[in-house]
């Protein structure tokens, strides 16, 4: 019991981390093909990662933590499934956010990019936490 708390714990720490990932992921991406300058794309992506830890922690503690428990309950151990539950939730979530806020729809085409983003992000600390806090075995 304590050793699954402590992974759990271990996960909340560790897992909003691999947006920082993502972030130099995407950076390399879009340095390599978009022609801009890599300071000035470097600059856009410093504020995201920033931001996007900021974000990262408390909803891992809020939304991360009651999933994985969920998941845990169905015995679905797998970090594809982790990853798969974090990148539809901030999906569904951002869009929601997105449509509520009465975004134009011209600018969704540049939002489309920072949306992968999201997604990508939520679906790799998703699938990081599901790796460190596991699952618990089926009773013998």
């Amino acid at each position: 019991m304590w050793m699954r708390l402590l992974r759990i714990i271990a996960a909340v720490l560790v897992a909003p981390l691999a947006t920082l990932g993502v972030v130099i992921v995407v950076l390399g991406v879009e340095a390599l093909f978009s022609g801009r300058d890599a300071w000035e794309v470097l600059e856009n992506y410093t504020l995201f990662a920033i931001y996007g830890l900021l974000i990262a922690y408390p909803v891992t503690l809020i939304v991360g933590v009651p999933t994985h428990l969920v998941l845990s309950y169905f015995r679905v151990g797998y970090v594809w499934a982790h990853a798969l539950a974090g990148g539809v939730l901030v999906l569904v979530t951002t869009v929601i956010y997105f449509d509520l806020l009465d975004t134009v729809r011209e600018e969704w085409s540049v939002l489309a990019i920072y949306l992968s983003l999201y997604v990508f992000s939520g679906a790799a600390v998703a699938g990081v936490f599901g790796a460190i806090a596991g699952t618990p075995k089926k009773p013998a």
